[in-house]
């Protein structure tokens, strides 16, 4: 079983890799995800960034694609953890740190800090909660929120 802070790091690894998925500027922290996975085999590596290239396929031809994003970041996180879980003792802590520093490391990632009970972000940040999930954030500093679909209402009382 993992801590809340692997399966945090988790979390933020699928979502970091759907982004990624398809943008071409993001090529090298591909490759390095890839590796990470690949621990040394270099045909694990090409399957990986073959699954890395059917996720981006996948989202670019979903005809909603934020649910297929979240779909993939689930399994990649999921895909994440099992490596983590299947390491033990100080060789998990050592792949758990080499990912964090290929999520810190990637463009667009300047200021991401990752410390136990989550995680502290310099710079813009979108959070997006599904129907059935709940967003919480400590905010500090200038903030702007957006509601990118209508909010909950409740029935209107009987008059």
């Amino acid at each position: 079983m993992l801590t809340q802070e692997l399966e945090q790091l988790a979390q933020a690894g699928g979502v970091a890799i759907v982004q990624a998925a398809g943008q071409d500027a993001w090529q090298g922290f591909r490759n390095a995800v890839a590796r990470w996975f690949g621990r040394g085999d270099v045909e694990r590596e090409r399957a990986e960034l073959r699954r890395i290239a059917a996720t981006a396929a996948a989202v670019a031809a979903a005809k909603h694609a934020e649910v297929e994003a979240l779909r993939q970041e689930g399994l990649w996180r999921g895909r994440i953890e099992a490596v983590l879980e299947g390491l033990g003792g100080q060789v998990r802590e050592e792949a758990a740190a080499e990912f964090r520093a290929l999520l810190v490391g990637r463009p667009g990632a300047a200021g991401l800090v990752f410390a136990p009970g989550g995680l502290v972000v310099e710079g813009d940040m979108s959070l997006t909660a599904g129907e059935s999930s709940i967003v919480a954030a400590k905010l500090e500093g200038g903030v702007h929120l957006g509601v990118a679909r209508p909010p909950f209402l409740p029935d209107s009382p009987a008059g």
